[in-house]
């Protein structure tokens, strides 16, 4: 890794084509996230790629403090970038048996582009030594020593976005994964699908050791996170095989691509955190049908007695789950609790319409979940992760003296990709709301069949 890194800021020696291009893209990945944290800090607006045809360093206000002091940090920040392109740029000419006087372009604007892709078009001209075979024990050596090292960052970027930033979402879930498939598969000589896959499944295996060893997460969030990040996994896998392939990477070249990758990583994962866009409203509705009034259900709507143990898995595994309901006061204003193996939701009623509609806003949430861990643990997704802010009771009677039930849920949740964990939380909540109308269902037939 040390040769790696070295090798990033030498001017002697050549580059292959697919390496430049690779280390190119990265590079300026890397730059753009930087500066558009800069941007945002700074300017409080948003960065894009096609923003840097347009900067105007003359019209730049030296007088103004904030601009100056930002100016000096862009300046600051792309020195190390200006270094590595033009040893990068000063290897890929030599490769191509190029002037290196041509290095001057790098600093031409607009034709600088023109420049880079003319680079990455441009055959080789001098001779790249094939690499030797090593040793079966010398190849699968290297392969546990990435393995380990793999562990060892994805740990730390799972502690560093979960703990210290405490975002869960794309980069914690899809990007991690991702390199740990990646990884193995561009350092892997076997080249086999499946060898690399296993090599991706015990990373995660241990990785998942280690933060149940340091109680920073619980089985059962783990198992949930399972199905995609081994789907993300098996795909990194696909696409480190495949880049290895086609550009005939060195484990040197690959080691770079890790070192990148593991400077890269927290920049992204701060990036993240600062542009993420604000969570979006979700609704998730259940319904009963009932063999009772309107008028008998509303009773048992508005508190409700004491419901038995689950039963259900999901609830079982340390989901929170409703056990009884109790309301002081009555109409408008009254406070309902609805008490959770976890804790209390405190629910002030804001519409009271007996015996039609009960609507109430949230003012607390209890922790949506205990962990399944040998240890007492209390991860920081446990609180203000999956909030609900209202919730309703509709009554609508049917077939004379029956009734239909519905309760809705209005809920945020901030763990990304969305899409993947609304999967995980509209089930949970549905089955909390069944669980509810069930007990309130029984309970109103139950009082009909007494009369």
């Amino acid at each position: 890794m040390l040769d790696a890194l070295r090798s990033f800021f030498r001017l002697d020696a050549v580059v292959a084509r697919p390496q430049y291009v690779l280390s190119g893209f990265s590079l300026f990945l890397l730059k753009y996230l930087l500066d558009a944290l800069v941007v945002r800090s700074f300017l409080g607006k948003a960065w894009m790629p096609w923003d840097y045809l347009n900067i105007r360093w003359r019209e730049i206000d030296w007088h103004d403090r904030q601009m100056a002091v930002f100016s000096c940090v862009m300046f600051a920040l792309a020195l190390p970038f200006i270094w590595y392109g033009v040893a990068l740029t000063l290897k890929r000419l030599r490769s191509a048996a190029l002037p290196l006087v041509l290095v001057w372009l790098f600093f031409v604007p607009y034709l600088n582009l023109l420049f880079f892709a003319f680079l990455c078009l441009a055959p080789e001209k001098l001779p790249l030594s094939p690499p030797e075979p090593a040793p079966l024990s010398l190849v699968r050596g290297r392969v546990w020593s990435t393995v380990f090292l793999v562990v060892a960052v994805s740990v730390g970027l799972v502690f560093f976005s979960g703990k210290y930033l405490q975002n869960y979402g794309w980069g914690l879930f899809v990007g991690i994964p991702f390199f740990v498939g990646f990884i193995p598969a561009l350092c892997n000589e076997d080249g086999r699908f499946r060898v690399s896959f296993m090599y991706s499944v015990v990373i995660h295996a241990c990785i998942a050791i280690v933060l149940l060893a340091i109680a920073f997460e619980g089985i059962f969030c783990l198992l949930m996170a399972a199905p995609l990040t081994l789907t993300v996994s098996a795909f990194g896998v696909m696409v480190g095989l495949s880049v290895r392939k086609i550009y005939r990477l060195r484990t040197q070249a690959s080691m770079s691509l890790f070192c990148a990758g593991v400077l890269l990583a927290p920049i992204a994962l701060v990036a993240e955190k600062r542009l993420a866009p604000p969570p979006q409203d979700l609704l998730v509705c259940s319904s009963v049908d009932i063999n009772a009034p309107p008028e008998t259900v509303w009773k048992h709507v508005i508190e409700f007695s004491q419901i038995p143990e689950p039963r259900e898995w999901i609830f079982r595994g340390g989901i929170a789950y409703p056990t009884r309901a109790d309301i002081q006061g009555s109409g408008v204003g009254a406070i309902r609790h609805c008490q959770f193996s976890t804790g209390p939701f405190v629910e002030p009623i804001d519409i009271w319409q007996e015996p039609e509609l009960l609507h109430f806003s949230v003012t607390s949430n209890p922790p949506p979940m205990r962990e399944l861990s040998p240890y007492k643990i209390d991860p920081p997704h446990l609180h203000g992760f999956l909030v609900s802010h209202a919730g309703q009771f509709k009554l609508s009677r049917t077939d004379g003296a029956q009734t239909r039930l519905e309760g809705m849920t209005w809920y945020v949740h901030n763990l990304y990709p969305e899409t993947y964990w609304r999967l995980w939380s509209d089930y949970i909540i549905h089955k909390i709301h069944l669980r509810v109308l069930q007990h309130i269902k029984a309970e109103a037939d139950a009082e009909v069949g007494m009369r």
